[in-house]
C-alpha cells in the first residue's frame, strides 16, 4: 500500500510538469476569454446611468413599502385598542381582586406589566376569570404580532429608500476600483495561458517531482526492511518516555541509564558489563545485540525512536476498538491497542550489583468523606473495598485532601485516595462503584445488644428493659462502640443470653 501511495504520487508530480510544459488547451481559453468577458461587462453596467425602468420598478417598491407602512401602523392602533378594551373587560370583572398586577387604580395612561401572558397563562390554568383571561391574552398576542410586523415593514421602507437613492448616485471610487481590478485580473490570467513557464513554476514542479521520488524510494527501503526480519516495538519498565535514537555516540543521560536497568533486569549483562553510569557502552551495544537476537529482529546494536516503548510498569494490553482482520489494510497512524498501567515497578541497583525491584499498584480508589467525618480516615490506614460482586480486597489509604470541596449542594467533602493493596487483578472493574469499608475500633469478647433496645433514663445514662418471670426490670448499662445497629454494654446483672424488650418489636 504504501509503494502503491509512492507511485500515485511520482505519477501525479510527473503530469503537473507535463501540463505546465504543455500548451494551454482550447477550453481554458475559451474560460479565461469569458472571464475577460464578464468582468468588462460588470465594469460597463457599473458605469452606466440607471434605466427608465430601473427607476420606474424602485419607484413602485417605494410607494409599496410606504403602503404597507401606513397598513401596519393601522393594524397596530387596532390591536392596541383591542387590547385595552380588554384590560377594562377583565379589570371590571375582577370584583374580589385577583388581578391586581394587571388592575391598577387608575387603567389610563398605566402600562402593562412586562410578564403579562406568563400571568394570564397562570390566570387561565388556575380557573381565575377564565374567560377574561383568555380574551386578554389573545389580545396582547395580537399586539406582539402588530409591533414585529411595523418593526419590520419600516426596514423594508429603508431599503426601498435606500435601492431608489442608490440609482441616482454614482458608483464609488471603491466599487469602480474593484471593477477595474477584476477586470485587470482577468486579462493578466488570459495573456498567462500563451506564456511559457517561469523558470521559478519549473523549478517547482521538478522539485515536487523529486521529493515524491524519494518517498518511493523510502518505501521500496522500507520493503527490504521488512523482507531482511521483523521490525518490532519492545516494551520496557520506566518513568522517562523514550525521545531520541540510543546508539553509540550519544551524550549520556537517564533514558539510557533507564534502558540498561531493563537490560540487566531481563539477563542481558550484568552491572560489571554494561556499566553503572547513563553513558551508551560497547557493553550496552553487545547487550542489545543479543536482545534483538532473541527476538528475531534486525540485530543492529541501536534502539531506534519507536523500537522501546517505557511505561511505569506492568501494564493491562487491551485492544483498540477499531478492530483488525487477518490480512487487512492498515493504515499509518491506526490504533491497534493501548496499555493501561497498573502497577508501578521500580529497580535500583545494589552496591553489589544485585537488582532491587519495588512495586506499587496503581488501581486506585476514589471516595469522598464529609469533613465532620474527617477523623474516620488518615493516611497509610487500611480499608475494606467491596467490588460490584461482593468480594472484598484490602486497600490502603494513600492520600487524604488537605482542603475541602464545597459543592452547590450538600455538605463539603475531602478527596481521598485508596490503593488497592499488592494486587492486579481488578483492571475489569476500572469505573465502576465500590464500597469502602472503614474500621476504626474493634471490640471482641464483649456483649452487644441492638441500639434501639437502649431506653434513656431521666438521671443520665441508658438501661435495658430485661424480661424476668413477673414481668420485666431495668438495668443500667455502659455503653462502648457502636456499629451496624449494634452497641457494646456492660453492667451489673448483664450476661449473655439475657432476653430485653427492643423497640418497635
Amino acid at each position: 500500500a504504501q509503494i502503491a501511495s509512492a507511485d500515485a504520487n511520482v505519477a501525479q508530480a510527473e503530469l503537473a510538469l507535463e501540463n505546465l510544459n504543455a500548451a494551454a488547451t482550447a477550453a481554458q481559453i475559451a474560460s479565461a476569454d469569458a472571464n475577460v468577458a464578464q468582468a468588462e461587462l460588470a465594469l460597463e453596467n457599473l458605469n452606466a446611468a440607471a434605466t427608465a425602468a430601473q427607476i420606474a420598478s424602485a419607484d413602485a417598491s417605494l410607494a409599496l413599502a410606504e403602503a404597507n407602512l401606513d397598513q401596519g401602523k393601522n393594524n397596530l392602533s387596532s390591536t392596541q385598542a383591542s387590547r385595552l378594551i380588554s384590560r377594562q373587560l377583565l379589570c371590571t370583572a375582577d370584583t374580589q381582586d385577583e388581578a391586581s398586577l394587571i388592575c391598577p387604580m387608575n387603567l389610563k395612561g398605566e402600562p402593562f406589566p412586562d410578564d403579562l401572558i406568563d400571568y394570564l397563562l397562570d390566570m387561565i390554568s388556575n380557573s381565575i376569570l377564565s374567560t377574561e383571561a383568555n380574551n386578554l391574552l389573545n389580545s396582547q398576542k395580537s399586539y406582539e404580532a402588530a409591533v414585529q410586523s411595523q418593526q419590520t415593514l419600516e426596514k423594508n421602507l429603508t431599503q426601498a429608500l435606500e435601492s431608489r437613492s442608490a440609482l441616482d448616485e454614482s458608483p464609488t471610487e471603491a466599487q469602480l476600483l474593484q471593477a477595474t481590478q477584476s477586470l485587470q485580473s482577468a486579462k493578466e490570467q488570459r495573456l498567462a495561458l500563451d506564456e511559457p513557464p517561469t523558470q521559478a513554476q519549473l523549478l517547482q514542479a521538478t522539485q515536487s517531482l523529486q521529493s515524491a521520488s524519494a518517498g518511493l524510494s523510502t518505501a521500496l527501503e522500507n520493503r527490504k526492511d521488512l523482507q531482511e526480519g521483523y521490525s518490532a516495538s519492545v516494551l520496557m519498565f520506566g518513568n522517562i518516555p523514550a525521545w531520541r535514537d540510543m546508539k553509540d555516540g550519544i551524550t549520556p543521560g537517564e533514558d539510557v541509564r533507564q534502558l540498561k536497568l531493563n537490560l540487566i533486569a531481563l539477563g542481558y549483562g550484568t552491572v560489571e558489563t554494561l556499566g553503572r553510569g547513563p553513558d551508551f557502552t560497547p557493553g550496552t551495544r553487545a547487550a542489545i545485540i543479543e536482545l534483538q537476537s532473541d527476538l528475531n529482529i534486525v540485530a543492529s546494536g541501536e534502539i531506534i525512536l519507536g523500537e522501546v516503548v517505557f511505561t511505569q510498569g506492568t501494564s493491562l494490553v487491551k485492544s483498540s476498538s477499531t478492530t483488525q482482520s487477518v490480512g487487512g489494510k492498515i493504515n499509518a497512524g491506526t490504533e491497534l491497542f493501548y496499555l493501561t498501567p497498573v502497577e508501578k515497578v521500580e529497580t535500583q541497583i545494589g552496591s553489589d550489583g544485585s537488582l532491587t525491584v519495588n512495586q506499587d499498584s496503581l488501581q486506585i480508589v476514589e471516595i469522598q468523606v464529609d469533613v465532620s467525618e474527617r477523623n474516620l480516615v488518615s493516611e497509610a490506614s487500611k480499608v475494606e473495598i467491596e467490588l460490584p460482586d461482593e468480594s472484598l480486597v484490602p486497600g490502603i489509604v494513600r492520600e487524604v485532601g488537605s482542603l475541602a470541596v464545597v459543592p452547590q449542594e450538600g455538605d463539603p467533602f475531602l478527596e481521598v485516595l485508596i490503593s488497592v493493596d499488592g494486587s492486579m487483578e481488578y483492571f475489569e472493574w476500572t469505573g465502576a462503584s465500590v464500597t469502602v469499608n472503614v474500621t476504626k475500633e474493634l471490640a471482641s469478647g464483649v456483649l452487644a445488644t441492638p441500639v434501639n433496645g437502649l431506653l434513656a433514663l431521666l438521671t443520665g445514662g441508658y438501661a435495658l428493659e430485661a424480661v424476668t418471670g413477673t414481668g420485666t426490670v431495668l438495668i443500667p448499662v455502659e455503653t462502648g462502640i457502636y456499629a451496624d445497629g449494634w452497641v457494646e454494654v456492660s453492667g451489673p446483672g448483664l450476661k449473655p443470653g439475657v432476653e430485653i424488650v427492643v423497640a418497635g418489636q
